[in-house]
C-alpha cells in the first residue's frame, strides 16, 4: 500500500498533505496542473479532505457535477466548473483499493493557466465569456479576489483573456449574441499584422450553450500568400493577353 494511500485512509490530513505535497509541485511545474483535491467516500456530506493546492480550506460539501458523476458513477469524469477556489477544467477519479472505494481525487488546471498554455501551443490569443446565469456571483467574487466584473456585460461575464485587456472579447453581451457555431468575426491590421478575429460556442456536457472562447489568429501569412498568388495570376494573364494578341495579329497577317 502506498504511503499517500495508507495516510489519506488514516485521516492523517497533516501526513497526506506532506506526502502529495512534492509531486503536486512536479505536475504543477511540468504539466501546469493548479490544483489537487482529495475527496472522502461521500464529499458532498463530509466535504473536502484535502486541497493541496490550499491545504487551510477543508470541510466544505462538493456539489459539484463532475464529482457528484463520478460518485454516482464511480468512473473517471471531467468537467470545467466554478469551485471555491477557481474556475478550472477537472477531471475526476474514484480511488478504489481492494474492491472498496476509499475516496475521490481531483485535478484540475485553473483557466488563465489553461487558455496561456493553449497560446504557447497555437501562438493566437483567447478570450473566454460565460453565463452569468451558470455561476454563482458570491463564489465567484471569492475567487476573483477584488477583481470582479460581474456588472460589465448584461448576461455574459468576461472570465479571462490571454491579451491582458477585453478588447479581444468584442461587443459580445448575452448569450444571445453567441453563434451555434464558429464564425469569423473580423480581421484588421495590427501593428504591421493582419488579424483574424473569430468566435465559438462553449457548450456543457449536455450540449447547451453556457459562453464563447474568442480568438485573434494572425493571418499575416496567409495575406501575404494571396498577395504572391494574386501577383503571379496577374502575370500570367498578361503574358497570355501579350501571347494571344501577337497570334491575332499573325493570322490575320497570313
Amino acid at each position: 500500500r502506498s504511503p499517500i494511500a495508507a495516510a489519506f485512509e488514516a485521516g492523517d490530513r497533516a501526513g497526506l498533505l506532506s506526502l502529495a505535497s512534492p509531486r503536486f509541485e512536479a505536475i504543477r511545474a511540468r504539466q501546469g496542473v493548479t490544483h489537487w483535491y482529495f475527496h472522502p467516500e461521500h464529499p458532498e456530506r463530509d466535504g473536502v479532505f484535502l486541497r493541496v493546492h490550499r491545504p487551510e480550506l477543508f470541510g466544505d460539501p462538493v456539489r459539484r457535477e463532475p464529482v457528484a458523476r463520478a460518485a454516482a458513477t464511480l468512473r473517471e469524469t471531467s468537467g470545467t466548473e466554478l469551485g471555491r477556489t477557481a474556475y478550472a477544467v477537472r477531471v475526476v477519479r474514484p480511488w478504489i483499493r481492494g474492491g472498496r472505494v476509499i475516496g475521490f481525487v481531483e485535478l484540475g488546471q485553473d483557466i488563465p493557466m489553461f487558455l496561456a498554455r493553449m497560446k504557447a501551443m497555437t501562438h493566437d490569443d483567447y478570450g473566454m465569456l460565460l453565463a452569468k446565469e451558470r455561476l454563482d456571483r458570491e463564489a465567484w467574487a471569492a475567487v476573483t479576489r477584488g477583481r470582479d466584473r460581474w456588472d460589465d456585460r448584461p448576461g455574459l461575464l468576461a472570465v479571462e483573456t490571454t491579451t491582458g485587456d477585453e478588447v479581444i472579447l468584442g461587443d459580445l453581451g448575452a448569450l444571445a449574441d453567441v453563434p451555434d457555431a464558429p464564425v469569423v468575426l473580423s480581421q484588421a491590421a495590427e501593428r504591421g499584422r493582419v488579424v483574424a478575429r473569430g468566435v465559438f460556442p462553449l457548450r456543457d456536457d449536455a450540449g447547451s450553450k453556457i459562453g464563447a472562447v474568442t480568438v485573434a489568429h494572425d493571418v499575416t501569412l496567409l495575406h501575404a500568400g494571396v498577395r504572391d498568388v494574386r501577383g503571379r495570376v496577374i502575370a500570367l494573364v498578361a503574358l497570355l493577353a501579350a501571347g494571344l494578341a501577337a497570334l491575332v495579329v499573325f493570322l490575320m497577317e497570313t
